[in-house]
């Protein structure tokens, strides 16, 4: 059995969304697997495409081994149309057979009202998926591109103190050099969103989720 399965769109939205959560449950020994639905092969269209592949895989996998999480996987749809994608049915029985496989307590991924559309179409699939097998853990949503969250203060939270494996999610996020300029305007937030989170669940820093299911 896993502690959790994190699906997301692109290779660094694990780290950015859970870095710090997967670290902690990896620490207490715990089972985290992270699904990546496409490489990310849009994000600089003047590289040759494989050659971008390898370098944000490869960027990922590092980022993974310092968090430690059980295993990644790539899914290797198409960046930007992850909408379509999803529809396939062989990719939602490989998403089935997997949460079933390793019957997760808890299913990270992201929040239905991001901004992003492949964020979007993510967390839609998940949602319909669980429904159709009837999942009885937990779903749970992350912020990446939400500035704002208002709108979300009245739905159930899930805090987890994740003090003494933040600085493992800061130096994962620095492996995506690909990303740099994302990362660095999206840094200070980390820590912003970190620190806040703390200050509500009492501790240094926090990793906030939103339940869905």
């Amino acid at each position: 059995m896993a502690e959790a399965i994190i699906f997301c769109a692109h290779p660094d939205d694990e780290i950015f969304g859970a870095g710090a959560t997967i670290a902690k449950y990896s620490k207490e020994n715990k089972k985290v697997i992270t699904v990546i639905c496409s490489t990310g092969e849009k994000s600089h269209p003047w590289l040759k495409q494989d050659y971008l592949i390898k370098m944000r895989k490869e960027e990922s996998q590092r980022a993974s081994q310092i968090v430690r999480t059980s295993k990644n996987i790539f899914f290797d749809l198409k960046e930007g149309k992850l909408n379509e994608e999803l529809q396939n049915s062989n990719i939602q029985r490989t998403i089935k057979e997997l949460i079933k496989k390793n019957r997760p307590k808890k299913i990270f991924t992201h929040a239905l009202d991001d901004p992003h559309p492949d964020h979007k179409a993510i967390g839609n699939a998940i949602i319909k998926i669980t429904d159709s097998i009837n999942y009885q853990g937990h779903v749970y949503s992350f912020e990446i591109w939400n500035p704002v969250n208002i709108k979300k203060r009245d739905i159930p939270k899930l805090y987890i103190d994740v003090s003494k494996t933040f600085h493992l999610k800061i130096k994962a996020l620095k492996e995506f050099k690909s990303q740099i300029g994302s990362l660095i305007p999206l840094l200070p937030v980390v820590y912003i969103r970190a620190f806040f989170a703390g200050l509500h669940a009492k501790c240094k820093y926090a990793e906030v989720f939103y339940k869905i299911k």
